[in-house]
């Protein structure tokens, strides 16, 4: 991670602390600020932190989520960029995480020749605005484990992504993501797909809704792209 803000400016700066009161702080440096309730927890990674796309979780790495949906086959759907690769081909709805040029975005398109990309094909909060056709959609109104990816309007990355009692519908994890004053935001793979585990050597914390032991015994298949930090 690039550390190159102070914590106090920026969590004071990026518009979020009216937020705090349904949330406390369980960890915090320079460039990341974690937070819980209940039911979730809420990453904030300041807009430098080094994000990349990789077939498959990495124990090393200082934090790993899954990210796109996947077919009966296993194969993701939505495009897929690894290090400048394509691994699979964009789809025509939903929204991006990419990092081009050493920055990370959110955004209902991406460009060419980016470093990494993951698509999803729900996008829950459009330049500002809830997508409220999605929450209207009967899926959306069942209540599973999940995860949201966003952005705010100074660049900073906000993932929002279920514990063990965080069974909520498609409108209220989006509800959660608008407390935070995110100009885009995606849903990714939730239910047996939530997997996402935070260690930098002083502070730990995760939730994986289906280890694998589970999915082989019950079929459920395994997430195909991970968003990573390493």
């Amino acid at each position: 991670m690039s550390i190159l803000l102070s914590s106090c400016n920026f969590f004071m700066n990026n518009g979020i602390t009216s937020t705090f009161q349904d949330y406390r702080v369980q960890y915090e440096n320079e460039s990341v600020k974690i937070l819980e309730n209940n039911q979730m927890n809420v990453f904030i990674f300041d807009k430098n932190t080094d994000f990349e796309v990789s077939e498959n979780k990495r124990g090393n790495s200082t934090f790993y989520m899954n990210t796109n949906f996947f077919d009966p086959n296993e194969n993701p759907i939505g495009l897929v960029v690894i290090n400048k690769k394509r691994k699979s081909s964009r789809v025509d709805r939903g929204g991006y995480f990419y990092v081009k040029n050493g920055k990370s975005h959110v955004s209902p398109s991406c460009p060419k020749n980016v470093t990494f990309a993951s698509q999803s094909i729900l996008i829950g909060i459009k330049n500002g605005r809830v997508n409220k056709r999605l929450t209207r959609m009967n899926h959306a109104k069942e209540r599973t484990y999940r995860n949201i990816v966003g952005q705010n309007n100074n660049g900073d990355i906000v993932i929002i992504a279920s514990k063990f009692n965080g069974l909520v519908t498609i409108g209220e994890i989006i509800e959660e993501a608008n407390k935070f004053n995110l100009k885009n935001a995606i849903l990714y793979d939730g239910g047996s797909s939530v997997d996402y585990y935070f260690d930098n050597g002083e502070f730990s914390v995760g939730f994986d809704s289906s280890p694998k032991i589970i999915s082989k015994l019950l079929s459920l298949g395994e997430p195909t792209t991970y968003l990573t930090i390493d």
